[in-house]
């Protein structure tokens, strides 16, 4: 599948920002890339929740520059999810709010938490899909089951075979 312009240009972004913080790509430089791409979906989704580059920069370290760069496997994982999340919403390529999307799904990821201490994580995710899919919070007003039901159906349809272990957690 295709990706589009502002997500080659976050790939871009957050390469040269491993290179100067240890040389792996990880959540969490994806994750910048995706907040400083002018234009893209994700960057106006993540500064309406005060996911800014700057702080996002507050969770990195300063490390000796690399000349070569890879993946962390989160990072792939992330990507893979993105262009799986892309498929399955029927989408010509894949694009930022694709990725933005995976990168919420690993709760454990870096990427994730920076979110989770901006604003609920459940309650941006599931913004995220109404903005991708179309869905407006009026089309299920006030009705909890309904909502609920809704956001289980998006953990199934965006985290697969985490599913589980995802909507245990969340129910605890």
């Amino acid at each position: 599948m295709k990706i589009s312009g502002n997500l080659k240009e976050t790939l871009r972004i957050a390469s040269t920002l491993a290179t100067e913080t240890g040389g792996l790509v990880c959540t969490e430089h994806l994750l910048y890339g995706l907040s400083v791409v002018e234009g893209g979906s994700a960057s106006k989704f993540l500064s309406a929740y005060g996911v800014t580059s700057d702080y996002i920069l507050t969770a990195f370290t300063p490390a000796p520059v690399r000349s070569g760069v890879d993946y962390s496997p989160r990072g792939r994982r992330a990507m893979d999810s993105a262009q799986s999340i892309a498929n399955r919403l029927g989408a010509n390529e894949t694009g930022t709010e694709h990725l933005l999307l995976a990168l919420t799904g690993d709760l454990d990821g870096m990427a994730a938490s920076i979110i989770a201490h901006r604003t609920d994580l459940d309650d941006f995710r599931t913004r995220l899909y109404d903005f991708m899919t179309g869905t407006t919070p009026e089309q299920y007003p006030g009705n909890t089951a309904v909502m609920d039901n809704v956001k289980d159906e998006f953990v199934r349809f965006a985290f697969g075979d985490n599913k589980d272990s995802y909507l245990d957690n969340r129910r605890t």
